[in-house]
């Protein structure tokens, strides 16, 4: 079941979700750290876009 299916949703999941999206920003920031720059304007964006951020990170890891 994808977030977006469900009206209800407890806090169980919720919490699964917020260590997925955590997990799939590691690993991206891990990625990016091979260019400084790169690494710099995340840091600028991060706050504005990290749920697009994270989509993109998981999209990659497929």
């Amino acid at each position: 079941m994808s977030f977006k299916e469900s009206k209800f949703v407890d806090s169980e999941h919720l919490l699964n979700m917020q260590k997925k999206e955590k997990t799939q920003f590691l690993c991206s920031s891990e990625s990016l750290k091979k260019s400084n720059i790169q690494e710099q304007i995340v840091k600028k964006k991060l706050i504005h876009k990290y749920t697009l951020y994270s989509s993109q990170c998981s999209i990659r890891l497929k």
